[in-house]
């Protein structure tokens, strides 16, 4: 069975799109994102075991203009299968007195895709709308009804490629 994580990277701003792009070609990259925020860019990674993650790792840090890299195994995911995805994406870093609660309560707002469970960040969901004001409204609405909830990151995907699992 395959084991997923989350990798955040800083990197240099001439060399993010590089960046980008050779992510977007990795085959166990399952989504990458260009975002804004604290990080430049996330991927949600697939492999067929731990070290091949670290070896993922390794080859990711090796890359030029790579700055930082912060890596958050996956251990639990859903997925919306009937909410169509709209133009602005946006993932939302949720930390949480109670993931569990937090996890579920994450499921059934309108206009998320994708809820995340590492054990380093919490909680990870998946927004999307068609104006900032649109996915804004979505994550304070919807995190704002989530059981304990302690704070959110919100990071903005500027160009995105997603693969089927």
């Amino acid at each position: 069975m395959a084991i997923e994580e989350l990798f955040f990277v800083r990197a240099h701003a001439a060399q993010v799109r590089e960046i980008f792009q050779a992510l977007s070609s990795e085959p166990r990259v399952r989504h990458v994102a260009i975002t804004t925020g604290a990080w430049d860019l996330f991927a949600l990674v697939s492999g067929g075991d731990r070290p091949d993650l670290d070896r993922f790792h390794l080859e990711l840090l090796a890359r030029p203009g790579i700055e930082a890299v912060e890596r958050n195994p996956v251990e639990k995911r859903w997925e919306n299968p009937g909410g169509s995805e709209k133009t602005i994406q946006a993932w939302t870093i949720v930390r949480t007195r109670a993931r569990e609660l937090t996890f579920q309560d994450l499921q059934g707002v309108e206009n998320i895709h994708e809820v995340l469970s590492t054990a380093s960040t919490d909680v990870l969901a998946r927004f999307s709308g068609d104006s900032f004001e649109e996915v804004h409204n979505r994550v304070l609405e919807g995190v704002g009804r989530a059981g304990g909830v302690e704070r959110t990151t919100t990071f903005l995907s500027t160009q995105r490629r997603k693969r089927s699992p």
